[in-house]
């Protein structure tokens, strides 16, 4: 049970981190999406992935929350699997790694009203 509640700890930060990125209307211009942000909480590590054209500033966001910043995707090694929520350039998609394992990421996942994809 202890790994749900990092799983889901880690998710609410994400989501919390992806939504603020996604709510100011005052940043706009170049830096907009197009990048991953990379947050460990509690020993789990996550990485969140912003589609180019994302509205706002995911850098910035990240950042501030004390993310990694990084203008490229999320690793895939070792990862367990993805978690892709919204659609269009509002979407963003979480990839979860060890400790989060295929029982707990799909359930964080749905907590965050995703599709899950393995691996």
């Amino acid at each position: 049970m202890k790994k749900l509640s990092l799983a889901v700890l880690a998710a609410a930060s994400l989501t919390f981190l992806a939504t603020a990125c996604g709510s100011s209307s005052s940043d706009s211009g170049p830096g907009t999406g197009g990048g991953s942000c990379t947050v460990t909480t509690s020993g789990t590590t996550v990485c969140i992935e912003f589609a180019s054209g994302y509205p706002g500033g995911p850098q910035q966001a990240c950042t501030s929350e004390g993310g990694s910043w990084s203008g490229s995707g999320c690793s895939s090694s070792n990862r367990v699997g993805r978690c892709t929520v919204g659609t269009g350039t509002s979407a963003y998609t979480v990839s979860f790694y060890p400790p989060i394992d295929a029982t707990t990421g799909p359930q964080a996942c749905g907590f965050m009203g995703g599709v899950w994809t393995a691996g």
